[in-house]
């Protein structure tokens, strides 16, 4: 639920409070022990419905009383972009402090993300999970940044387990939707992830899209639109029976293959980018109001891909950055290079030529007042742009009656012939 500052509710769109309790003994007779079992076949009334949902969430209600007196429950809150809170977490495991992590709690605030609880700042709370559950935020983040960020989180055992949910139906088959979440072949994303799939490891799922899809195909509706729940239960790799039960082993990768799987994996990160694919989906109801991913994305992965690779890194990003120099199918590439080589160059990836030297010698022309007399030029500086929320709400109130989110895209021009 929201409340903008209109104060008009909104509903999420998946919302319904019947869904997540078991109403089975609604509609099959079972033990007469049992809340509300029925001894017949007969189909239940809705309010039998809402009275076996009222019955198991007192019973829930009951038990998380006696374990919160019990003080077996802690519940800590944490409000912002679920990615950043996912990385602050790594890097107080790496660190022992979020202080200087560099995460800002969400995109739209200038508040460090700093966690304050106290059993955070005496190191007793928990930093890697038995159970995470994303519930369907791949819909908004994307799979690859969600799936890039929570796998250090998860604890290297056989119970631990991953949980994400999509309700956005953008694939017509549940096997299509996997590759197209994970932005490449299944097997060899999710060996790269460290993680595997149980719906697919074990060709079994414990509920059933079928019946929801088929009532879309009879009513006539797109195959392309509406939605189509799918949960996925991600688990680590069994280890082989040599290693120590908490170690995840690293997968041995031919360098040059390895970059020719990088690389597909970016192409489909940025299809969007493919004018010939691009066009075909705006003739087409599946349309996204923002892309999910940006390159900064794709270096978290590359970081992910290393730690869990034994291969000639330097040889694998060399032979990469020469595949995605050549390619020409995305028509943006080269407006995007300079930030593809900062993050990169950043994160220790790989010494790129470009940043290796200081940017004054890179200047051939007469610098901008501003940056007159700064003799030691960094190789980044931060732009902060400020604007007014009252500017922006025009734009804001047209876009709010279609349904799509207003992109900002902000370029720095070095000369009239270039946007890098």
């Amino acid at each position: 639920m929201f409340a903008p500052k209109d104060e008009n509710m909104f509903l999420h769109y998946g919302t319904d409070p019947v869904l997540e309790f078991h109403i089975g003994s609604c509609y099959a007779p079972i033990e007469s022990r049992l809340p509300n079992s029925r001894s017949s076949s007969k189909k239940p009334e809705l309010h039998e419905i809402v009275k076996t949902v009222k019955t198991e969430f007192g019973a829930w209600t009951k038990s998380f009383r006696g374990h919160s007196r019990a003080n077996l429950i802690t519940l800590r809150f944490f409000v912002g972009d679920a990615v950043a809170f996912s990385y602050a977490l790594q890097h107080m495991r790496a660190i022992g402090s979020s202080k200087y992590s560099h995460w800002y709690r969400d995109r739209y605030h200038l508040m460090p993300l700093v966690l304050d609880d106290e059993h955070y700042l005496d190191a007793s709370a928990p930093l890697v999970f038995d159970i995470i559950d994303t519930s369907n935020l791949i819909d908004h983040l994307g799979a690859l940044n969600l799936l890039t960020a929570t796998p250090p989180l998860l604890r290297n055992t056989l119970s631990a387990t991953l949980y994400s949910e999509k309700l956005v139906r953008t694939q017509e088959t549940q096997v299509f939707l996997l590759e197209s979440l994970l932005c490449g072949e299944v097997t060899t994303v999710t060996s790269l992830l460290g993680l595997v799939p149980v719906e697919v490891a074990t060709n079994t799922a414990f509920s059933s899209a079928g019946d929801e899809a088929l009532c879309q195909d009879t009513s006539g509706s797109s195959s392309e639109a509406g939605q189509l729940f799918a949960r996925i239960a991600w688990k680590r790799p069994l280890n082989p029976t040599d290693m120590p039960v908490k170690t995840l082993g690293l997968i041995h990768f031919d360098s040059v293959g390895l970059a020719h799987v990088l690389q597909r994996t970016f192409l489909k990160m940025f299809a969007d980018e493919d004018l010939s694919k691009l066009l075909a989906r705006i003739k087409s109801t599946r349309m996204l109001s923002l892309p999910t991913y940006n390159r900064a994305s794709f270096v978290a992965f590359l970081c992910l891909v290393k730690t869990r690779t034994s291969t000639d890194w330097n040889k694998a990003m060399e032979k990469l950055l020469s595949l995605m120099d050549q390619d020409t199918s995305l028509a943006f590439a080269n407006t995007y290079v300079q930030e593809l080589n900062f993050w990169i160059y950043m994160k220790g990836l790989y010494p790129v030529d470009i940043l290796k030297g200081s940017p004054n010698s890179l200047t051939t022309h007469a610098q901008a007042e501003t940056l007159q007399g700064w003799p030691n030029m960094p190789f980044m500086v931060s732009v902060t742009l400020q604007m007014p929320r009252s500017k922006l709400d025009p734009f804001i109130a047209e876009t709010m009656k279609v349904g799509f989110t207003p992109p900002l895209h902000a370029i720095l021009q070095s000369s009239s012939q270039a946007a890098n």
